[in-house]
């Protein structure tokens, strides 16, 4: 690639859309890389079924917000904000297969580390279990001794749980 930006957008447009794509193709530059399709059609499947929703309406279907919106009954700004949010997991998703196959180095990008779990769902549960009146450490605790995450700030979780588990 030419350029050292990826629009994470086109990859979702463009799967399956437009074999002509030079980093669409695979090695031999015959056939559309069928890696590429899995591991994009894995981040998809990992959105939140509105998000999913969202991404298939306004990318797949064509739709805009206006079209969605009066479908589904939510305002604008709310699907806008799910766009935003659907994108920033599928980049967050992406990054290290991008990193790796295109060798583009990407700066202050961070990953959640909850999403990035394995048992990020175990996880999710037992954030949202929490007695709202206790202090974060037993789920800090928790998180090091029976999953191997070390998050060192309470902010990182509260961030995941304002973020990343909202519907």
């Amino acid at each position: 690639m030419s350029n050292s930006r990826v629009v994470y957008q086109n990859w979702i447009v463009d799967l399956g859309r437009d074999p002509l794509k030079q980093w669409f193709l695979n090695e031999n530059r015959s056939k559309p890389d069928e890696q590429l399709k899995e591991i994009v059609s894995s981040a998809l499947k990992k959105l939140s079924s509105n998000e999913q929703e969202f991404i298939i309406q306004f990318y797949y279907m064509g739709k805009s917000y206006q079209e969605i919106s009066s479908q589904t009954g939510r305002v604008i700004y709310k699907l806008e904000a799910l766009h935003k949010r659907a994108l920033k997991k599928l980049e967050a998703r992406l990054l290290g297969f991008v990193k790796n196959r295109f060798d583009i180095k990407i700066h202050n990008k961070t990953v959640c580390p909850i999403c990035e779990s394995e048992y990020a769902n175990e996880i999710n549960e037992i954030i949202a279990n929490r007695n709202p009146r206790d202090t974060w450490r037993p789920v800090l605790k928790i998180l090091k001794e029976k999953f191997g995450i070390n998050i060192r700030s309470p902010q990182t979780l509260i961030g995941h749980s304002k973020y990343h588990t909202a519907t």
